[in-house]
């Protein structure tokens, strides 16, 4: 049921504050299959998304997540900050 609920907070449009705070705060779960939902539904957020996109970055390059996260991680970049998901870094 919470797998929805996160999936479901991605499809709020427009991106609300509120649902977007606890998305990137869900990215951080202790589970890997919320963490993972959470990425996916900020990408289906898009640019009303765009603060979670540090976020995004720190798990992209954190070579211990695993392959799955890291990957849904640069999918959602390029949706939330397209200019950032390009580099796939920031300095």
């Amino acid at each position: 049921m919470r797998l929805r609920v996160i999936d479901a907070m991605g499809m709020v449009k427009p991106g609300d504050e509120r649902v977007i705070d606890k998305l990137i705060e869900l990215t951080a779960d202790g589970d890997p299959q919320n963490r993972q939902r959470a990425i996916v539904s900020l990408a289906r957020t898009g640019p009303a998304a765009k603060k979670a996109a540090p976020r995004l970055v720190e798990i992209l390059n954190n070579a211990q997540e695993s392959e799955v996260l890291r990957s849904e991680a640069k999918k959602a970049l390029k949706e939330v900050d397209p200019r950032r998901g390009l580099m796939g870094m920031t300095k």
